[in-house]
């Protein structure tokens, strides 16, 4: 609307192929100008350099994703396109490797606080930001009634906050799972029964479904990360192989089964059939029980198959778990001996980049709508991020203030 700070068109892009050379040009000039040695011990799986970059990585994904999105011709930017799916798979595989962490150092005592203040403050921070801005400059009334939902993410205002609630729900799953009294392995085992029902359901959006695995492999990695350190170090090249032929076998089903279901539908019964098989095979079952369980494994399969959407969804989610755990490893090679500081930065406030950046694309008219895009978004991202910066401080100062005013009340 004309004079005001909402907007809610789409983007014009006049020159796409210019605004993605800039967008590489500009990454790979800050990626390596601001750069120093790696000290850290390299042996480390995931230490936390490594993470901090990879959650900036992510985070320009996800940014860049949700941009091309908001155009008018999306087809535009194809490389982004579906970008913020696998951005978001080393988020969420990031988040179950630090719950695990944490869990195998101190046990589950104390889970929820630290979240309470990290996690749930800055998101309940930014909805009242968005409340405030409707109430006074915006000239869009929210109702009273609706206030409260909206303030603790119930009423989601922005889309993207899909992946709040998403998160939310993973780590209460986390937390019961890892207070039952059984074997780490067996914990593992429901959350994968769990991931998998996840895929199946239709509460949850496409963006989560597609990354059901992802939580699941980062719990995975932390739990085993002993073995896999030393596979890595002993094996390097025939893991990184062995990741590389799966993401591009993968990356084939999705590009030759895109719009054409019966064919993905056979594919993910003969690698169902295949996968089944060889677990039945090299199993030390009788004869007889391996004919029984082959043979419901393939019904199994077959009825799964016959879904309308099961089977594109699982291959996608294949995929992407496939490029998750490929690009973690593959980066982390190229930083063994390198850190990004600028890297580093952008994935210390990728959290409050996540909450920030959606509200001021799309609701907000500042920078992006008013000049052309391929220039403003650069601009706006600057913004976002120093805007994102002055958040994460307050919000430090915040959660601070309140860790001390609750223990004052609760002594």
């Amino acid at each position: 609307m004309e004079g005001s700070i909402f907007y809610n068109g789409k983007f014009e892009l006049a020159n796409p192929i210019l605004f993605q050379v800039i967008w590489a040009v500009a990454f790979l000039t800050f990626t390596l100008l601001f750069s120093k040695q790696n000290k850290t011990d390299s042996s480390t799986l995931l230490h936390r350099e490594y993470t901090e970059s990879l959650r900036g990585v992510s985070i320009l994904l996800i940014i860049t994703h949700h941009f091309a999105h908001n155009l008018v011709k999306p087809s535009l930017l194809p490389l982004f396109y579906d970008l913020g799916h696998f951005g978001v798979g080393i988020f969420l595989c990031l988040s179950g490797y630090g719950l695990a962490e944490s869990y195998q150092s101190k046990g589950l005592n104390g889970f929820f606080y630290p979240k309470l203040l990290r996690i749930f403050l800055p998101f309940l921070m930014a909805n009242l930001f968005f409340l405030l801005m409707n109430q006074t400059v915006g000239g869009k009334i929210i109702g009273f009634a609706d206030m409260p939902f909206i303030l603790v993410g119930l009423i989601i205002f922005d889309a993207n906050y899909w992946y709040m609630q998403y998160l939310f729900c993973l780590y209460f799953l986390f937390w019961l799972l890892f207070n039952l009294k059984m074997d780490d392995k067996y914990k593992l085992l429901m959350l994968f029964v769990f991931s998998f029902t996840i895929l199946l359901s239709d509460i949850f959006p496409v963006s989560a479904r597609v990354n059901s695995f992802t939580f699941f492999i980062g719990v995975a990695l932390s739990l085993n990360k002993t073995k896999i350190s030393n596979l890595i170090s002993s094996q390097t090249l025939k893991v990184y192989s062995v990741l590389l032929i799966c993401m591009v076998s993968c990356l084939v089903f999705v590009t030759l089964t895109q719009g054409r279901l019966e064919l993905s539908r056979r594919l993910f019964f003969v690698m169902a059939v295949l996968f089944a098989a060889l677990i039945t095979l090299r199993s030390g079952f009788d004869k007889k029980e391996k004919m029984a369980l082959l043979l419901f494994s393939i019904l199994g399969s077959a009825y799964i198959s016959l879904s309308a959407d099961f089977a594109p969804s699982f291959i996608l989610s294949l995929s992407v778990s496939n490029y998750v755990v490929t690009f973690m490893l593959l980066f982390g090679v190229v930083f063994v001996k390198w850190r990004s500081l600028f890297l580093e930065f952008v994935g210390s406030i990728s959290y409050e980049l996540y909450l920030l950046h959606g509200m001021f694309m799309v609701n907000y008219d500042f920078v992006l709508h008013r000049y052309p895009a391929q220039y403003s978004f650069f601009v706006y991202l600057a913004m976002i991020m120093f805007f994102s910066f002055l958040t994460k401080k307050t919000t430090g100062l915040v959660a601070v203030g309140t860790d001390k005013m609750l223990t004052q009340l609760l002594k």
